[in-house]
């Protein structure tokens, strides 16, 4: 809150003056700017507050300001107070006490201004000083700030009580403990000096030990969070410095082909500063625009498409450079949507002008700078992934609190501690041995010696591993303290306790990070250095020993000596290139032959940044060297041999073909051999074509061919060969009949090698598949934990005396039971192939055995018979309604079939009727060829049947409308039989696939 408040010209007071009279006897007395909170439930629990409060204060010559809204309106207030102060009404007509509506004095026109409120605050203090008063007692009640629009002032309303403490006066907050979350109770304990509550009739002080811990463990999150957030920015710096120093053009994108960033090497090839390109699209730093078209078409692509492109072109600088520039356009994603993307150019010049083997060469290394991309990608997503668990863990904030008896044994936890543990909170008080079976064995024996021996010591801090119910392992974090008998002997101990697993996961992906930074370093082949000029020391990464010959250790301790290992022919260049970039700064290029641990020399390729202090000298220079004998070597092989490959890079890489009317070649060009393995000659004479062709693909191929007699249309077709070697390859041909010279017909047509693009569509085919099953596992994971949700409401109407057996406590778990059915499909597709199609009968057994230990309560004996056919596929929008349909049914026997203790059984039974061609699949659609078939779902029980009241076409009851909805959703029929207990019959059809 900034600016001058009347509040400047009150603050006459000392902390050493008198205590005031509060009227609350659990606190007595307390000083000017002390702060209560208390949390009510009733109007009379307001009343029982503040009615002594308010006395205390007239009669201790305080001005009171007693600021209501509901449940206590003015009038209310009042009267209130004449019931308990017999002269009330000459202090009211003295002005000693005023009482006013909470959102007069706070809003304004449904507008909150907290410097306005603080004025009238100051105000109201200076009259109070002014006629005599000893300083402002006032009170009021925060159910205004439920009103819509005024939740935002909450921090600014938390700013003005921060203000007022230090002033003559006196505030009791009124908080309504059914309209505040957890969040919101520990944000109202941390901000206030007393905090009451109504217990077993009494009110009583919130424990302050509790409060205390519960601060330090949000305070340690903070750190951790902090510490994750510093992580993520070395790893960003890191990434920036190997761009920066990259060699390679690389520049980053918006959606208006704005250039969002651009390293020095793209700067340099533009003719501009990177700080005039920053913010500029390519149009408007001047490029040709039929080459700024070019790339906008490329760069919209990976925008509307998310995957990368691959591009070369031809490119003249304006400084009139001529370049040949392959680029990598890679999409860069936020929350599932590409936000920019990222163009990595490199210089091919000389791999154009040396040849295929070059190129070779150049492909490996954008493959390794493409690894290395999508590395540095996952390593900064699962660093974020990490600050958002504990951002989440923050804001939670899932603490328990414990007790334990150390002279009797008995201990007490709260519920959270339950919860945590997962244990039913009605459980009798936790034996200290039962504690320990909770613990994970390979922990139990540390935690129970650490415990015995620190029961002298205090405070505790210890983590070890628990195993809840269900055999899941989560690590827990425990703060404790002994307390002590005037013998100093100990006597009880409390603390406590918090899951920290997330935090541990989100420890464990940092640790990866920096690994995965390590591995890149090695496997690029390349060393990292990070030289301190003042302290004269480097650090180095990357794989050395492979690199120089040296250890690691031998190789730090002759690094300084660097000059010493430089050809002699490099030294002079070498070392009037250091002296310029060290006094000029910024970032630098050197190529050098450097010696090895053996004596031989290898090329390298010496790049990097120079950083400046704030006096503007070195101090620090960060880089990269590369080993480029091979490329050094290639290039003086291949500029030997250039002419000799110039023609046959010009060549075309395909065949070119023309062939008679019985398809007998009588001209081919091209990469015959290269593909085939077979000799123009050998196909113009002696092998036909076909027997080269794989057996699976060749009877359609040759209905091809004699469809393609008869049709003018372009043929285009993909299959499989096995060259003279044996290796399998893919071809895609495109093939026309057309007229020949003669009258007959000719054929002629292009092939091409395509086995490596199949290779990549197998490679994405895989990754689409993991893609899926990580849906169905994060779906699966939400949907659980919005059961668990439903489950923490049911728990917390449960305990409220009026709701229990209500049909709402009812409807909660209904709802569970529809969301878990649902949860299940996707932990079985998860489970699977990665497909959205699931065997649809191992999942009915897992739901209805979970119906069963959902609803088994009391003494009801009902069993359970399945018969399911095997082999039973269905697709999601099969599966889910079929799983909803089962959950209600099964739910529906479970509660109404068996009243009392009655034995019975439950059947449910799946399987096929009979197989049909479909008759409404057209021809050429995806569901061509495929089959229908019809199967069978019967729900039955022998227990006491549904009524003959009951209509299934106007029932009123859920569960049953929701039945008849999802039969209409398949296309299905409903047959309900009473009788001897109840059958519902749903037949439907499915389309399944050859």
């Amino acid at each position: 809150m900034k600016g001058r408040t009347g509040l400047e010209y009150t603050k006459g007071w000392e902390m050493g003056e008198r205590m005031r009279k509060s009227g609350i006897d659990t606190i007595g007395d307390i000083s000017w700017g002390t702060h209560i909170c208390q949390f009510y439930q009733t109007k009379e629990d307001l009343m029982d507050m503040l009615v002594p409060y308010f006395r205390a204060g007239l009669e201790n010559n305080e001005f009171c300001l007693w600021l209501t809204s509901q449940p206590i309106e003015v009038e209310a207030a009042k009267e209130a107070l004449r019931k308990a102060i017999p002269d009330f009404n000459n202090y009211l007509e003295k002005g000693q006490i005023e009482i006013i509506s909470c959102t007069n004095w706070y809003l304004k026109e449904n507008d909150f201004d907290s410097k306005r409120v603080l004025n009238s605050w100051a105000e109201k203090l200076n009259q109070a000083i002014a006629n005599g008063h000893d300083g402002l007692r006032l009170s009021e009640n925060t159910f205004w700030l439920e009103k819509e629009g005024c939740r935002n002032g909450f921090d600014e309303y938390r700013e003005i009580h921060r203000i007022s403490g230090n002033y003559q006066i006196i505030a009791l907050c009124s908080y309504s403990i059914d309209r505040c979350n957890a969040a919101e109770i520990l944000d109202v304990l941390t901000n206030h000096q007393f905090a009451l509550i109504k217990k077993e009739g009494k009110w009583q002080q919130v424990a302050s030990f509790q409060r205390k811990c519960t601060e330090e463990i949000l305070l340690r999150k903070e750190e951790e969070l902090q510490e994750a957030n510093k992580a993520l920015q070395e790893s960003e710096e890191s990434f920036r410095t190997l761009a920066e120093n990259s060699p390679d053009m690389i520049a980053r994108f918006d959606r208006k082909n704005r250039h969002l960033y651009a390293n020095p090497a793209a700067a340099d090839t533009c003719g501009c500063s990177q700080e005039e390109i920053i913010g500029k699209s390519n149009s408007e730093l001047g490029m040709n625009p039929e080459q700024v078209k070019f790339w906008g078409r490329h760069y919209e692509k990976v925008f509307a498409t998310g995957k990368p492109e691959k591009i070369e072109f031809h490119y003249t600088s304006p400084q009139g450079k001529e370049y040949y520039l392959n680029t990598q356009i890679v999409p860069e994603f936020v929350d599932g949507r590409v936000t920019s993307i990222l163009a990595i150019s490199r210089d091919i010049t000389d791999i154009k002008e040396t040849g295929t083997k070059l190129k070779e060469t150049l492909d490996n290394l954008e493959n390794l700078v493409k690894e290395r991309t999508v590395e540095l990608e996952k390593a900064y997503n699962s660093l974020k992934e990490s600050e958002r668990s504990l951002a989440e863990a923050q804001k939670m904030a899932h603490i328990g609190n414990w007790d334990r008896n150390l002279i009797t044994g008995e201990s007490y936890w709260s519920e959270e501690t339950y919860r945590i543990f997962r244990r039913s909170t009605q459980k009798n008080s936790v034996k200290y041995d039962e504690f320990l079976s909770y613990i994970h064995p390979d922990d139990r024996d540390y935690v129970d010696k650490t415990i015995q021996n620190r029961l002298k010591e205090s405070p505790q801090s210890i983590d070890y591993r628990i195993i809840l119910a269900d055999g899941e392992e989560r690590t827990i974090h425990c703060e404790a303290e002994v307390v002590f008998d005037e013998k100093n002997v100990p006597i009880k101990a409390r603390g406590i306790i918090q899951d920290i697993t997330e935090r541990r996961k989100a420890e464990k992906a940092l640790k990866l990070s920096e690994e995965k930074y390590r591995i890149i370093a090695e496997q690029t082949r390349q060393l990292v250095y990070d030289y301190d000029v003042e302290k004269n020391d480097v650090d180095w990464a990357g794989n050395i020993k492979e690199f120089t010959g040296y250890d690691p250790e031998e190789f730090k301790n002759i690094t300084l000596s660097r000059r010493s290992r430089v050809h002699p022919e490099d030294l002079d260049r070498l070392q009037s290139s250091i002296k310029k970039y060290m006094k000029y700064g910024g970032t630098y290029r050197s190529e050098y032959r450097c010696r090895k641990k053996d004596g031989s020399y290898t090329f390298v390729e010496d790049s990097g940044v120079c950083l400046k202090n704030e006096k503007g000298k070195v101090n620090r220079v960060l880089g990269t060297i590369k080993d480029i004998t091979e490329r050094k070597s290639s290039q003086e092989r291949l500029e030997m041999s250039e002419r000799k490959y110039r023609s046959f890079i010009q060549n075309f890489k395909g065949i070119v073909y023309q062939a008679d009317e019985n398809f007998i070649p009588q001209f081919l060009h091209g990469a015959v051999e290269e593909i085939t393995g077979y000799s123009k000659e050998e196909f113009m004479s002696e092998l036909p074509w076909k027997e080269i062709i794989d057996p699976e693909y060749l009877p359609t191929i040759l209905n091809e061919g004699i469809r393609l007699r008869t049709s003018p249309d372009v043929t285009e077709r993909e299959f499989k060969i096995k060259n003279r070697t044996g290796k399998i390859k893919w071809i895609h041909e495109t093939c026309q009949k057309i007229p020949g010279e003669n009258g007959k017909p000719i054929y002629q047509g292009v092939i091409y090698d395509i086995t490596e693009r199949k290779q990549a569509e197998e490679t994405l085919a895989n990754i689409e598949t993991a893609r899926k099953k990580e849906t169905h596992h994060r779906i699966k994971n939400n949907l659980q934990v919005i059961s668990s949700l439903l489950d923490l409401e049911a728990e917390k109407f449960k305990n409220r005396g009026y709701i229990k057996d209500s049909e709402l406590l009812e409807a909660f778990r209904e709802s569970q039971d529809r969301i878990i059915s649902v949860a299940l499909i996707h932990e079985e597709l998860h489970k699977g192939k990665g497909t959205d199609t699931l065997n649809f009968s191992p999942y009915l057994q897992r739901l209805a055995k979970n119906l069963f230990q959902t609803y088994r309560i009391g003494d009801l004996n009902v069993s359970l018979n399945i018969e399911l056919e095997d082999n039973i596929l269905f697709e999601m929008e099969t599966a889910v309604p079929l799983g909803l349909i089962v959950n209600e049914l099964v739910s529906n026997s479970l509660k109404y079939a068996f009243p009392g203790s009655s034995k019975g059984i439950i059947q449910i039974k799946l399987c096929r009727e009979k197989d049909r061609e479909c008759r409404s699949n057209a021809p050429g659609s995806k569901k061509e060829n495929n089959k229908v078939t019809s199967f069978i779902l019967t729900v039955s029980d022998n227990g006491v049947g549904i009524p003959e009241s009951i209509d299934l076409e106007n029932t009123d009851t859920l569960g049953l409308q929701l039945v008849t909805i999802l039969v209409d959703q398949l296309g299905g029929k409903l047959e309900l039989k009473r009788g001897f207990g109840t059958v519902f019959s749903i037949e439907f059809t499915v389309a399944e696939e050859h």
